[in-house]
């Protein structure tokens, strides 16, 4: 049986709880019967897992589903010590990744939380919309506080937030081996499968700084290739 999901202001639908002056919006999914299943799983307004007490969800975006309807999304944080800011722009710890894990909401990280091993002197400063990956874990790019091209792919595991992929690390070539000198200068992750393959767009840079490689790599737990280039 499929699964939906939508949001508020979204192209697969709209709904709103209008309590006083309070409009709400929120994230939603259900099977097959949209109308008579349907769970709301956050709400703007709503108490944010994993955060302190009164902080809540001003906004929720970047919303994917899985094949179990699990749905993980980014949320916009609004409360004490989150200052409001003007429209386009952005706090220093408003935002985080959420998911569903065990039945629950739960926290992958937020800006300002300390980033995972090796990187652990850095902060996040932000992050792209996640990816279902294998099982019940999801994926995304980090942006870190030492500068927002320091960047990183991390995956959430039984045992915490890890880093899979990150820059400065070795690139493979399409055998699967480092090709001398290249390391990589940007990355994300643009796919993922439950079977734990994940792939990647990125940039690498050579010995000079002028040298470039563009691509697309496919990832697995054992190893990455690289499966199409743009240019040397």
């Amino acid at each position: 049986m499929k699964n939906y999901f939508f949001s508020a202001w979204g192209g697969l639908g709209v709904t709103l709880a209008i309590l006083g002056a309070t409009l709400s919006v929120g994230i939603h999914s259900s099977r097959a019967n949209v109308l008579g299943r349907t769970r709301t799983l956050a709400l703007s307004g709503d108490l944010a897992p994993g955060t302190d007490n009164e902080i809540r969800f001003r906004s929720l975006n970047a919303a994917v589903i899985n094949d179990a309807g699990q749905v993980a999304f980014n949320g916009i944080l609004e409360g004490p010590g989150i200052e409001p800011v003007p429209p386009g722009f952005s706090t220093f710890n408003d935002e985080g990744i959420w998911y569903e894990r065990s039945g629950s909401l739960t926290l992958a990280t937020r800006e300002y939380d300390v980033a995972p091993p090796p990187n652990t002197r850095l902060r996040f400063w932000g992050m792209d919309g996640p990816l279902w990956a294998q099982g019940s874990e999801i994926v995304f790019r980090g942006y870190l506080s030492e500068s927002l091209a320091w960047q990183a792919v991390y995956g959430t595991t039984s045992n915490g937030l890890q880093q899979l992929i990150g820059i400065r690390q070795p690139v493979p070539d399409a055998n699967g081996n480092a090709i001398p000198q290249y390391t990589w200068h940007s990355i994300a992750a643009v796919g993922a499968s439950t079977g734990g393959h994940l792939l990647l767009s990125g940039q690498a840079t050579g010995p000079t700084g002028a040298d470039w490689i563009e691509g697309l790599w496919l990832a697995s737990e054992a190893s990455a290739q690289l499966v199409a280039q743009k240019s040397v």
